[in-house]
């Protein structure tokens, strides 16, 4: 699974860091799942298929590559909408990230099925906070509904 990094609060992840750093990192192959709806539920939402983060978090990644990886929504269950599946690669809610020098490629969002389907929105990046990108190379990735390669604006 890939850590949602918080600030505070509980993890749904194995790891909780209100702050990371990474440096020459390889991302390959990681999946980020929403959870199935039970007895006419909604799909759980599949937020960063390498990195997720939320709450005010920080993130710094230098000269990383990202590759193959997914954030897939949950399906619906009798009735209930699929989830959401947000970032193949990166997915940042409401914190900062900086990506330098690095490689985005071949990641994959895609929403899950239900009554309504869920949404697949940046296939490499998913952003909802402040991103700054510089000297990166971010193609061949898709979504399921928008943003193949960047959803949300970077700073």
């Amino acid at each position: 699974l890939a850590p949602l990094i918080t600030s505070d609060g509980s993890p749904t992840f194995d790891t909780l860091f209100p702050s990371i750093d990474v440096s020459r990192g390889i991302f390959f192959g990681n999946e980020a799942q929403g959870g199935d709806g039970v007895e006419g539920g909604s799909g759980g939402n599949g937020l960063g298929g390498a990195i997720g983060l939320a709450d005010n978090a920080e993130a710094n990644i230098l000269r990383s590559i990202f590759r193959r990886n997914v954030a897939q929504g949950g399906d619906g269950s009798d009735g209930g909408d699929g989830g959401n599946g947000s970032g193949g690669a990166i997915y940042n809610g409401d914190s900062s990230a900086s990506l330098a020098r690095s490689i985005v490629f071949a990641n994959l969002a895609r929403g899950g099925s239900g009554d309504t389907e869920g949404l697949g929105q940046g296939g490499g990046l998913f952003n909802d906070g402040s991103f700054t990108l510089e000297r990166s190379l971010i193609r061949f990735n898709r979504a399921s509904d928008d943003g193949d390669n960047v959803f949300g604006l970077l700073f």
